[in-house]
């Protein structure tokens, strides 16, 4: 017999229908479970140091660079509702305003990164200044608002400081790219507008004989060397860096180019960041900042082949030239450093998008000849002459300063011309004329001219079909040591006779000889090597 359905089955049948929709439901997020409260499960991952030379990177949400993370789970069964995230850096900014999320249902979970825009006096700090972080979560609880407020310690750093990891600990790896996680931001120490910068780079352009540096590929070399010489001029040098300067992990003093230039060394991130600011600053600017396991140095791009350009940096410390830095950056690149873990920093394209350097102290103006580098480079400058000019007989061509003035006509020795550097401390000197005996008497020739000069070396040597003989001399004229090199070539009835005479101390700080080696460079003897 079929069972009736009485009022008291059918309510109770009712509610167990009920009971079972309400917990899918609840099970599925749609409703609350009834009675329950949210719960939150809260994680923040914080930067430890703020670097100050890069300040205005944080505020900058493209750039990624965050100062704090929030991550606020939800492990209730109802969901979070009207949350607001905020935070605060003691000293340095004011609450910022409150990101809010709507919901959190049961399960999921919100992460909310800050960017905080900090004032300019972080560039005025020079030392670490500790303060703290404030972290700010509140929603609704139980028709009341919940707040929590975290507090954690950070650091920022002084101005020259850089920390080249810049991840949390629970979020870095011991990976290259973890442990110098930082490295785009040395683009903010690349200066090349700095006054100071611009001062020596062009200076170092001018001794360069004014290279239009953007113009081609061989206007580059010839500022780049430029400069180069006028940083081995003043006598910059490596400083080693201390022990623990790579391992990313503390903050490191890294120095601004002007204060490289000004010091005359640096570590090689510092000679690294000085170079490419100074080539910047003639227009050079896609240059590029290589990092490698203990060490670092720059790459300048080509204007006209996009070729790319290392420079061994360090290698100002013993004097080389140019391009035996830039074949040793090669070399060293092809055999180790391409091999294992690097980064390369794009110093123009980081630039572009925000990190730039922050605003210095001004200097005087005339600090560069207060520190008696201005003087020494003009010096040079006005010795070495800058550009050469060509000069040409039926017997040969040579090139000489183009700022020294000019003298010729007819002496004892012939046919000559004579250049004087605008100081009149150096003298550039060259004479022909028929002649028709060999070496030996040639030079014996125009010794017996001279009064009291000494001869102090001399050695022979083959010139195309021609010998001829390199000797050196000292005198004195009106009580101040001079000194000179010379050339002869005695060949086919002509007499050819090249002198660099200057002031022994010319020779003696590298300047007179810095001339010889680029004059005697130049000098072709037609006459001796078959036109």
């Amino acid at each position: 017999m079929p069972m009736r359905m009485t009022p008291k089955n059918a309510i109770s049948l009712a509610l167990l229908v009920l009971i079972l929709l309400v917990g899918a439901l609840s099970l599925s997020g749609m409703v609350p479970v009834f009675g329950g409260e949210p719960k939150v499960d809260l994680k923040i991952h914080y930067r430890r140091q703020i670097i100050s030379a890069a300040y205005k990177v944080y505020g900058r949400p493209e750039l990624k660079f965050w100062v704090a993370k929030t991550v606020v789970r939800n492990v209730g069964q109802v969901p979070i509702r009207n949350l607001k995230i905020s935070y605060y850096i003691e000293g340095y900014t004011s609450w910022s305003t409150p990101i809010k999320y709507d919901e959190v249902p049961p399960g999921g979970a919100v992460v909310d990164l800050y960017y905080p825009k900090l004032p300019k006096k972080v560039a005025q700090q020079t030392s670490p200044v500790p303060t703290s972080l404030y972290i700010k979560i509140s929603y609704d609880k139980g028709g009341r608002r919940e707040e929590i407020v975290e507090k954690k310690s950070l650091e920022v750093l002084g101005i020259h400081d850089m920390v080249y990891s810049g991840l949390p600990p629970e979020e870095s790896t011991p990976s290259f790219q973890d442990v110098f996680s930082n490295a785009p931001l040395l683009a903010a120490w690349v200066t090349p507008t700095d006054p100071v910068v611009r001062e020596f780079s062009d200076l170092g352009n001018k001794l360069a004989g004014g290279a239009g540096a953007t113009l081609s590929d061989r206007e580059a070399l010839k500022s780049m060397e430029g400069i180069w010489n006028a940083l081995l001029k003043i006598g910059v040098t490596y400083k080693t860096e201390p022990s623990g300067y790579w391992t990313g992990k503390f903050a490191q003093y890294v120095k601004f180019p002007r204060d490289t230039i000004l010091d005359r060394e640096g570590t090689c991130i510092d000679l690294t960041l000085m170079y490419a600011s100074l080539v910047g600053a003639q227009g050079l600017v896609d240059t590029y900042i290589v990092l490698v396991p203990g060490h670092a140095f720059p790459i300048i791009r080509l204007p006209q082949s996009g070729a790319m350009i290392p420079v061994e940096t360090t290698m100002l410390n013993s004097g080389a030239s140019l391009q035996q830095a830039i074949q040793t950056a090669a070399v060293n690149w092809q055999r180790k450093f391409s091999r294992g873990p690097y980064l390369i920093v794009d110093v123009k394209t980081w630039q572009a998008s925000g990190v730039t350097p922050p605003e210095l102290p001004p200097l005087p103006p005339d600090i560069l000849e207060k520190k008696g580098i201005k003087q020494a480079l003009m010096n040079y400058i006005n010795a070495v002459g800058g550009e050469l000019r060509p000069f040409s007989t039926n017997y040969f061509t040579l090139k000489y300063p183009a700022s020294w003035t000019s003298d010729g006509g007819q002496d004892d020795e012939g046919n000559y011309r004579l250049w004087t550097s605008p100081d009149e401390g150096m003298q550039l000197y060259v004479s022909w004329t028929p002649f028709q005996g060999s070496i030996g008497e040639y030079v014996a020739y125009i010794e017996s001219i001279y009064e009291g000069v000494q001869r102090v070396a001399a050695r022979q040597g083959q010139v195309g079909s021609c010998p001829y003989v390199l000797a050196s001399y000292s005198w004195e004229s009106d009580g101040v040591p001079w000194a000179s090199n010379d050339i002869y070539i005695a060949c086919k009835g002509v007499g050819v006779h090249l002198s660099l005479m200057a002031q022994k101390s010319y020779w003696d700080e590298g300047t007179a000889n810095a001339v010889w080696e680029r004059v005697l460079s130049t000098f072709y003897p037609t006459f001796a090597l078959g036109g």
